[in-house]
């Protein structure tokens, strides 16, 4: 394989793999799938997560709303953990979950290349190791059997040799 991942491509698998976790473990709590199948799905105009303005689902539901049984992960989410930036404000009125935007001007045009083109490229090495697939929008990942083997590695505490 070459040189090892590298600390972008170890927190962009973590990434993944704590977004399919949310998923599975959500759904073998089999208390939280009974409040979901019981929760009052008609008089909700959409469905809008917890983390929108104005929740109309609750928190604990978000997995079931999102349903993001790949662990897919939009490569604004890894600006976002991975960089800390502050995404532009959404459009009340949009009703799908889409990508956040960021201001290059409020980033600094430079700075936001560096990481634009850091990201693609790290992405784009760790499709070609077969650890992840990008989708045909470019814009998300997910991990492949592969990628999440090497994410449960990469997430186990590391031992210390035994002294002889």
């Amino acid at each position: 394989m070459g040189r090892g991942l590298s600390e972008l491509q170890k927190a962009m698998l973590e990434l993944a793999w704590t977004e399919k976790e949310k998923y599975y473990r959500s759904r073998k709590d089999k208390e939280l799938v009974e409040r979901w199948k019981k929760w009052d799905h008609d008089n909700s105009k959409r469905y809008k997560l917890p983390y929108e303005d104005k929740p109309v689902v609750p928190i604990e539901f978000a997995p079931f709303i999102e349903d993001n049984w790949l662990g897919a992960v939009y490569f604004s989410e890894v600006f976002k953990n991975i960089y800390g930036w502050t995404p532009k404000a959404r459009n009340p009125n949009n009703i799908s979950i889409i990508p956040d935007k960021f201001s290059k001007k409020d980033i600094g045009q430079k700075k936001y290349m560096a990481a634009y083109i850091a990201v693609r490229k790290a992405a784009a090495r760790l499709e070609k190791r077969g650890l992840i697939k990008i989708k045909s929008s470019h814009n998300d990942y997910y991990l492949t059997d592969a990628g999440e083997k090497m994410a449960v590695l990469l997430a186990r505490p590391t031992q210390p040799k035994a002294i002889e």
